[in-house]
């Protein structure tokens, strides 16, 4: 973890702010000794340390950038807010890295005494007041999608792990078996408890960071901060008075290929450029269509801007699965959600097309 804006910058300025006080009074000095013919009128002097006094407030409220940078639910975490305190926005970033870190040993599958790996492993568990959220949050997203975005995902993902690996494809009769394991709507909420039937297992990774990049948001406001940006692994939130300029991935080359302008709002992406294979000229990524257990295709990259982070973070899921026709049209549906896909196919914009269901510069 790093924190970025030197907390030292304000003692800097303190001893800057002496120094030019200094020499500022020293030629008030040597200006008060010369003759009075050719010394300045009194008011002018006045003047004069007021505008110099003015400055050196104004210069002191001037307000910096502070963050952390670190590495949570397995990529890199970056909090940035603006604050003229270094104390305060050291203590604020801080608090909602904490924050983060203690979200991610409850929804994370890669610590072993995880909230959900504890229920995976039990087929029940009780639920705390975060993990029910996320709970009801996914499966309302699963059903506006049709089952698109689906958190009992996991036993596919698991299945597909060893031929990602060899680069070979699957026995089309084993990825039937698994699909038995698939299906949001078995899942069983009472109370303060769930249920999975026998061979389920829920993923939280297509919703958990989002979710986890709103809390650190709403620490990060408790603490007094009124503007920062939170970019954990491309889940983006940013808030404040001020315009944050975010950019989008070719998924088919190297730099950006669109960037959008967000104010109070979040903004993610799914590509299937990150982890895939090419079998037979096609290729084979890692998010999965929860019905017909084979990647998702039609699709190479999904945007979608929301008020929150944790709708955009699923919905971005929900709808490179669904692909243009559908997907836009469930965009279309939700309030404060915009969509911008990709497609790879044969276009004059070097094979990609782009659609979109807003106008938003």
């Amino acid at each position: 973890m790093r924190l970025f804006g030197n907390p030292l910058t304000a003692h800097r300025y303190l001893l800057d702010t002496w120094s030019w006080l200094n020499y500022y009074f020293l030629t008030v000095q040597r200006i008060l000794a010369l003759p009075r013919f050719i010394r300045p009128p009194w008011w002018m002097l006045l003047t004069h340390c007021a505008l110099i006094l003015l400055l050196l407030i104004s210069c002191a409220k001037q307000e910096r950038f502070y963050g952390f940078s670190g590495f949570l639910f397995g990529s890199y975490v970056n909090i940035k807010v603006l604050e003229p305190d270094p104390v305060k926005a050291s203590r604020a970033v801080q608090k909602a890295f904490c924050a983060m870190t203690r979200l991610d040993s409850v929804f994370s599958l890669y610590l072993p005494n995880s909230e959900i790996n504890q229920i995976n492993q039990k087929g029940k568990g009780k639920l705390s007041t975060d993990l029910k959220n996320l709970l009801l949050k996914a499966l309302a997203v699963s059903e506006k999608s049709n089952g698109a975005f689906d958190i009992t995902v996991l036993p596919l993902i698991q299945f597909w792990r060893k031929y990602f690996n060899t680069k070979e494809l699957p026995d089309s009769w084993e990825l039937k078996q698994t699909l038995q394991f698939v299906d949001y709507r078995k899942i069983k909420i009472q109370n303060d408890s769930v249920y999975l039937p026998d061979g389920f297992k829920l993923d939280l990774g297509g919703i958990a960071v989002g979710y986890c990049v709103d809390r650190a948001v709403s620490v990060l406001k408790q603490e007094g901060i009124k503007t920062g940006l939170i970019d954990a692994g491309g889940d983006i939130f940013g808030f404040g008075n001020r315009r944050w300029r975010v950019g989008v991935k070719n998924p088919r080359g190297e730099g950006l290929i669109r960037q959008f302008v967000i104010t109070n709002q979040a903004i993610a992406t799914s590509g299937d450029y990150e982890k895939f294979f090419l079998f037979g000229g096609k290729r084979y990524h890692h998010i999965l269509n929860p019905k017909t257990g084979y990647p998702a295709w039609g699709c190479a990259s999904v945007t979608v801007i929301a008020p929150d982070c944790v709708t955009a973070d699923a919905y971005s899921t929900a709808i490179f699965v669904l692909g243009v026709k559908d997907g836009l049209a469930l965009a279309e549906k939700e309030a404060g959600i915009e969509t911008f896909i990709i497609t790879d196919e044969n276009s004059p914009f070097g094979g990609l097309k782009q659609y979109q269901s807003f106008n938003h510069r």
